[in-house]
């Protein structure tokens, strides 16, 4: 019968630790079974280019292969790499790993615990781990001082890796932070306040000197002013339990901010009451309302989302040149953004842009400017609010914490979407959707319609859209204007044509409101007289028309609905008749001084 031969390949093994590894013959193998080295034997004389055992990689060594480079580091040292050496159309130079790799640090240079995996950077706490790369790279301590090349050189974007982390304390952000996450719900930063007024991150000046201890002024007037931060692509949250006025950023006395792409709120919102400011602003005071001597502006937000919290941005300590907010999208707060002053020789924000925005769900004003109060400040603002879309905003919390909505809207007087305390300042082309659904209502005299302003105070009202009604009556109602509690002054630029009969009017209406003072003096809002007048500055031409148009304001609404009836009338039933002469319409424009 066959035979079969079955050999084992016996390998010299014994323990490295104990006896070392002996001169092993050309192509012998040998194991070190306490250490699991594998090494093999080479000659010279069969050509190797020395005698010595060569070492052979396995899989334990993948852990951290570059230990194995003697001395430590000179292959990432030494070694040379090209980016995409193998694409022909891109002519990159050669560097080394070493160079590449410093071309960007990470928190987990600082922090080797936290892992590259989002699903296992979970439930950290960075505090000191956060705090102590940002000193090192930022901070006036660190190696050559502040202002000098060297420090200059530590400075790089500090990322921070994917995960959910938390912070029980604040950060100070020295001049030049920049912290970069990978991406809104992707880097997630936790805050554990435990105090009102406690901010997640707070600007420093280039000696750590903060805001609360009364020591920034002087870094003003000698370079060293907290400045140049940036945030970007990251979460920065509140827990869901969070029962704090706290803040997640404090740009204190800082010029030169930019944050983007960041999003502000509450984690895993559990209850319908929020707590809390994503944005704080604060300055010290001036000696004047010169521009010049604000210390704090040029602030940047742009992209960023802010939503189930107390207020996103505040501000209400010293004064602010320059704030810019674009882009951006605020839903599910008690407040939008509020900032004022009371202090007479700090007149809160000047030069603040909002734009291109959208408001939701805001049971306060979605923008308050000037002052807390109905009083106006006496310096100008000039801030604009633009391209903005305001829905569900001014319109209270009710008992289920859910936002009133515009449809059906409320039956009594609420918070306006705008308010302007301030002079200088104007809206242009923003949407409001309480003042289209006041449309409809005006014109279907609404029963159960209450007129909030959707702006109030000293405001210029600019607004490019062309509206178009088709007159169908004898009296038409045309638009309504919210009364609140201030002069108006309207103007309209209209078309009014016909294209059957050839007539064709263009003007300008000036329209005249008059204001309610608190001593209820004004007693025409509460029986229907006439509250304001009309001058119509136009010409035409016309083809078989018997009577022209004329304008009324019908204040029949003012006392119980608030708000007043612009009205076009003088058509007869054959003017007006599609079948006869076919329908008039008109088109306009409106500006507004609130």
């Amino acid at each position: 019968m066959a035979q079969i031969s079955i050999s084992k390949i016996q390998v010299r093994r014994g323990q490295e630790f104990q006896t070392g590894i002996p001169q092993l013959d050309p192509g012998e193998f040998g194991w070190a079974e306490d250490t699991e080295n594998l090494y093999i034997g080479k000659r010279i004389v069969e050509g190797a280019v020395d005698d010595n055992n060569t070492r052979i990689l396995t899989e334990n060594d993948l852990s951290n292969i570059f230990s194995l480079i003697q001395p430590p580091g000179n292959l990432a040292g030494t070694s040379s790499y090209q980016y995409r050496a193998d694409t022909q159309y891109v002519h990159s130079t050669t560097t080394t790993i070493s160079t590449k790799l410093d071309n960007w640090v990470s928190l987990t240079d600082y922090d080797p615990s936290l892992s590259p995996s989002f699903h296992q950077s979970q439930g950290h706490d960075i505090t000191l781990s956060l705090t102590a790369a940002i000193e090192n790279l930022y901070f006036q301590g660190g190696s050559g001082g502040y202002g000098t090349v060297a420090r200059q050189d530590a400075r790089r974007r500090l990322i921070i890796p994917a995960g959910t982390y938390f912070v029980s304390s604040t950060i100070d952000l020295p001049p030049y932070t920049s912290l970069v996450g990978e991406g809104a719900d992707l880097t997630n930063i936790v805050f554990l306040p435990s105090n009102d007024g406690q901010p997640l991150f707070r600007t420093v000046d280039a000696g750590g000197q903060n805001f609360d201890d009364n020591s920034m002024d002087m870094s003003i007037h000698d370079g060293q002013n907290a400045g140049n931060v940036h945030i970007e692509g990251m979460s920065l949250l509140f827990t869901s339990t969070n029962a704090y006025n706290a803040v997640l950023v404090s740009l204190d006395q800082i010029t030169d901010v930019n944050i983007q792409d960041v999003e502000f709120s509450t984690a895993n919102l559990v209850t319908s009451t929020n707590y809390g400011s994503a944005l704080r602003v604060r300055s010290g005071i001036i000696s004047d309302q010169l521009l010049d001597d604000a210390p704090a502006g040029n602030i940047k937000i742009q992209h960023c989302k802010f939503h189930n919290l107390g207020s996103a941005i505040t501000q209400s300590t010293g004064t602010i040149n320059r704030f810019f907010v674009t882009n951006c999208t605020f839903n599910y707060l008690q407040t939008g953004i509020s900032m004022w002053s009371n202090d007479p020789a700090n007149p809160g924000l000047i030069g603040g842009v909002f734009e291109t925005s959208r408001f939701e769900r805001i049971s306060n004003q979605a923008i308050l400017l000037g002052t807390p109060t109905s009083n106006v400040y006496p310096h100008p603002g000039y801030s604009i609010s633009m391209n903005n879309s305001f829905k569900d905003v001014g319109n209270g919390v009710g008992v289920d914490g859910n936002p009133i909505s515009d449809n059906p809207p409320p039956t009594s007087v609420r918070t306006p979407v705008i308010t302007f305390n301030s002079d200088g300042n104007k809206s242009i082309n923003d949407i409001f959707v309480r003042q289209d659904y006041a449309q409809k209502a005006v014109l279907s005299r609404d029963p159960h319609f209450y007129y909030n302003p959707y702006i109030s105070g000293p405001a210029g009202i600019q607004n490019d859209s062309v509206y178009r009604r088709e007159l169908s009556a004898p009296t038409n109602d045309l638009i309504g204007f919210p009364l609140n509690g201030g002069e108006q002054s309207i103007t309209i630029h209209y078309e009014l044509w016909n294209s059957n009969t050839g007539y064709s009017r263009k003007g300008n209406l000036l329209i005249n409101i008059i204001g309610i003072d608190p001593a209820g003096a004004y007693t025409q809002y509460q029986d229907g007289d006439q509250v304001g007048s009309i001058t119509d500055n136009y010409n035409y031409s016309y083809i078989n028309k018997v009577n022209d148009a004329v304008w009324s304001i019908d204040s029949s609404q003012a006392g119980s609905h608030n708000y007043v009836t612009l009205q076009i009338l003088g058509f007869d039933i054959i003017d007006v008749d599609p079948n006869q002469n076919g329908p008039y319409r008109i088109d306009y424009q409106i500006k507004q001084i609130s």
